[in-house]
């Protein structure tokens, strides 16, 4: 694991309420640029999403699995290999539904392959679909001025410094 990332309000277990959320997250690099979500509001995530079940664990979804089904649903991308685990960004706050409790989520980053170009049409969420999720190749350095222009606007999504600070980490890893 090339980086393990601790962003947001500073909690332990013991002492509050947590309601975790464990995603995956694909880092998809093809001659010198990756493959992100562009938004509606000119921000870059990666391409993922949350696991279906309990954290991947015996008869709910694993996290392999899961991130081929988030790639194949935003992208539309259906030959997705699913390689190393690059790292992790665990992020806490207040829990938006309940203040008397921390919302952690938990971002699994693997490196992936497109054995080939083969797409489908996407099948985006709704919230996906509001914000007009798009697949864009681009470079890391594009993205992370895209995003920090993004930071600077009012309204920004709430994944922005996440996933600046891993494109940070991919670009150190990468140049």
């Amino acid at each position: 694991m090339r980086f393990n990332e601790r962003i947001g309000l500073d909690i332990s277990d013991e002492h509050h309420k947590i309601h975790r959320r464990v995603a995956v997250r694909a880092v998809i690099i093809e001659k010198q640029k990756v493959l992100l979500m562009q938004t509606n509001k000119g921000d870059f995530k990666f391409p993922g999403g949350g696991v279906e079940g309990n954290e991947g664990l015996e008869g709910n979804e694993g996290l392999e699995e899961a991130l081929w089904r988030e790639v194949k649903e935003e992208t539309g991308y259906t030959h997705c290999t699913v390689k190393e685990c690059m790292g992790k960004v665990i992020e806490n706050q207040v829990d938006q539904d309940d203040k008397q409790a921390y919302f952690q989520m938990v971002s699994h980053y693997y490196m992936c392959e497109l054995t080939n170009k083969g797409k489908v049409e996407k099948e985006l969420d709704a919230y996906e679909f509001e914000l007009d999720f798009k697949p864009v190749w681009i470079s890391v350095g594009k993205a992370i001025e895209e995003n920090e222009y993004a930071v600077s606007q009012f309204n920004c999504n709430p994944w922005v410094a996440r996933e600046n600070l891993v494109l940070k980490k991919i670009k150190d890893f990468l140049y």
